[in-house]
């Protein structure tokens, strides 16, 4: 009549142990006395199949009160936890696989692996806030600084110990806390007008962004949004500031540097500080997996290597376009007959002498013919007279 003591696998008959009474009863698991009886109201059923002489034995003339039925009661209640706890143990490796290393799981075909990473808390985000604070006192994050709470949870995923792991962040994401909160406001004054706007509002969750086509390569907005990147980078605990700083610094001189017009060369564009910016990041994110500190792996780039110059050297300025011939296929570039003779193209006509001696415009333009006077009103007009 001692209380059994229930094993990690419900499914296990070895171990498991109960009143010799449920035995002819059909009970050979504990999943199988879990399962028979769901609830603790089907237990006054399987007292009354129990016989009367175990009853006896047990010396209980009312077996609704009686402590095995108490006993009997607990064990139920302790079968439905261990199964709804449970989890398959896996089958032990064969003698013959026992020293190759267990192989990678494969990834399902036709699904897509990456997920979003799990929302901070506001607590979490707070003592992130405090701990930047304290550790650079210096630095002040308002609105604009500070990381929106989706890049600052992308960022915190990286440095979590199971499956953590650095990976390129789109320019599009890396917003400030202004900046999020504005395209959230601008999408709830969004008006659906038609059935598939308003499915695919509430089944799809729409990530707020930045579309590349509103980026400009300038050095305000390059700043702004470095400082957003590197401050949840801080925040995460990932980097020290200084070298965040340093690394941002190197690759704001490259990408804003001005060049004279006689070298023939130019800055790079936007699009290929994207690039330059993936390719960088790859590089940083393969260091740290073979056991570098985020900040080596940064120095490493930013002092060491030359992979920073190579990607964001100044690009060929691409040659003007010829002028394209002229009416007539006349050379634009050749200077044109001039005003004619007696023009001045900054003034009206100039007169010119006859071989009389008088004086007359050339080139007058034709006056309007006046029509004849009426003949027929003329006389009518003597005659009233």
């Amino acid at each position: 009549m001692a209380d059994p003591t229930l094993p990690a696998d419900p499914d296990d008959p070895a171990c498991f142990q109960l009143f010799d009474a449920l035995g002819p009863l059909g009970y050979k698991t504990i999943a199988d006395f879990g399962y028979s009886l769901p609830a603790l109201d089907c237990l006054p059923q399987l007292l009354d199949a129990i016989p009367g002489d175990v009853w006896e034995s047990l010396e209980a003339p009312t077996p609704a009160i009686s402590p095995a039925t108490g006993r009997l009661r607990r064990l139920l209640e302790r079968c439905h936890q261990c199964i709804a706890s449970h989890k398959p143990v896996p089958a032990p490796p064969s003698s013959a696989s026992d020293s190759a290393p267990p192989a990678p799981p494969q990834p399902a075909l036709n699904t897509w692996a990456e997920h979003a990473p799990p929302r901070l808390s506001n607590t979490a985000v707070q003592s992130m806030r405090d701990t930047f604070a304290a550790n650079y006192p210096g630095e002040i994050l308002d609105q604009d600084s500070m990381p929106s709470l989706r890049l600052l949870s992308i960022i915190h995923q990286w440095f979590r110990p199971p499956d953590g792991a650095i990976k390129w962040v789109p320019w599009q994401l890396r917003l400030s806390q202004r900046q999020y909160q504005e395209i959230l406001e601008a999408r709830t004054h969004r008006m659906l007008r038609t059935e598939a706007q308003l499915v695919s509002a509430a089944l799809l969750d729409e990530t707020p962004e930045i579309p590349i086509s509103s980026m400009h390569l300038t050095p305000a907005w390059l700043a702004r949004t470095q400082a957003v990147f590197r401050n949840a980078i801080a925040l995460c605990g990932g980097a020290h500031l200084a070298t965040l700083k340093t690394f941002d610094k190197k690759i704001f001189d490259y990408a804003t540097q001005n060049l004279p017009a006689e070298t023939g060369l130019r800055a790079v564009n936007l699009h290929e500080l994207l690039h330059a910016d993936r390719k960088l990041w790859h590089e940083i994110a393969s260091l740290h997996s073979q056991g570098w500190t985020l900040d080596d792996a940064m120095h490493e780039l930013s002092n060491v290597r030359s992979d920073m110059h190579a990607l964001l050297q100044p690009r060929a300025r691409p040659p003007k376009a010829p002028q394209q011939p002229g009416k007539g296929g006349r050379d634009p570039t050749r200077p044109g007959k001039g005003p004619g003779k007696g023009r001045d193209p900054k003034g009206p006509r100039q007169p010119t002498k006859s071989k009389q001696g008088a004086k007359r415009a050339r080139c007058q333009p034709r006056q309007p013919r006046r029509s004849p006077p009426n003949k027929a009103a003329k006389s009518s007009a003597c005659a009233i007279q």
